[in-house]
């Protein structure tokens, strides 16, 4: 389970050449939501064109001794509901509640 941004940044492989993630940022964020039509548009994602750390096998490969995640690619987009969460998730592993969705609103409302 991912604990940290460190934990997300090297299971994720989000350390390949040229990204816009960086440890030194010391945080990520993370959506947190539930969606009835997560299992029938989830698939696990496959091309010959992709190089590592791309696997096709689901899962991504890991590194720095952090277990590769399972890897999805959705066929369409998810509509969130009341109550999604967006985090922050620091190097520490401290997690702070940064924003919540409101249907109404249609958008993630930052909490102060």
């Amino acid at each position: 389970m991912n604990k940290s941004f460190e934990d997300y940044y090297y299971g994720l492989r989000l350390d390949y050449e040229k990204t816009k993630f960086h440890l030194s940022k010391n945080s990520c964020g993370v959506i947190r939501f539930k969606s009835e039509d997560a299992p029938q548009i989830l698939v696990i994602p496959t091309s010959e064109d992709i190089d590592y750390p791309f696997t096709a096998q689901g899962f991504t490969s890991g590194n720095n001794g952090k277990l590769g995640i399972p890897e999805w690619n959705l066929l369409r987009r998810v509509k969130f509901n009341e109550g999604d969460e967006i985090w922050e998730v620091s190097n520490d592993g401290k997690e702070i509640l940064r924003a919540i969705y409101s249907k109404e609103d249609k958008k993630f409302i930052i909490i102060k």
